[in-house]
């Protein structure tokens, strides 16, 4: 796997940490990953569950108070919906192209990046950068806002990307998907 040696001077000293790099066409592996509309459900239930016990009511657009953020909205769905992703990754510039819409540049070194009207996801705000070997891309949604760690595994490759719905959870234990990719090459078996 090819792999950038990145060094940072943090306080005392310097320290040097392999960077992976994402490039590659990938295809979701379903049997590795979770089911996302499912999982959506289940997350949207207990969420209005939490709400409906606190004695919310309805606002006046209709939703129980805390409207976007209560449910799955379509730009959350639609973020979590690409089947296959095309990457070009050379340090610090990442475009991710998927099989669902336009290619999101993004900068791994904490550049933020907003784009507007991105297929049916609306308005974006992302920034991205490396948490040690983990890529994060923290992304504002509307009134959403989702983190992706990005992480090569190795035996076989894989892509796994954690995308946490931190207004979806406890403040404490944000709601997870995970879906693993797998190179187009790969043995669909492996």
């Amino acid at each position: 796997m090819a792999r950038d040696r990145v060094s940072a001077t943090a306080g005392h000293g310097t320290t040097t940490a392999a960077r992976a790099n994402l490039s590659g066409l990938w295809v979701l592996d379903p049997k590795l990953s979770d089911e996302v509309t499912g999982t959506l459900e289940a997350i949207q239930h207990r969420r209005s569950a939490l709400f409906s016990g606190l004695g919310r009511t309805e606002g006046g657009d209709g939703l129980p108070i805390g409207g976007a953020n209560l449910g799955p909205d379509r730009a959350v769905r639609y973020h979590l919906s690409a089947r296959r992703l095309e990457i070009v990754h050379r340090e610090p510039s990442l475009v991710i192209t998927p099989d669902n819409g336009a290619p999101r540049h993004l900068y791994t070194d904490n550049r933020g990046v907003s784009v507007s009207a991105l297929g049916g996801a609306g308005q974006r705000v992302a920034i991205a950068g490396w948490e040690g070997d983990a890529l994060v891309v923290e992304t504002a949604l509307g009134n959403d806002r989702i983190l992706d760690r990005y992480r090569l595994l190795d035996d076989p490759r894989r892509l796994e990307i954690i995308t946490e719905l931190p207004e979806w959870g406890r403040p404490s234990e944000p709601a997870q998907i995970r879906r693993v990719y797998r190179p187009v090459n790969a043995d669909p078996g492996m």
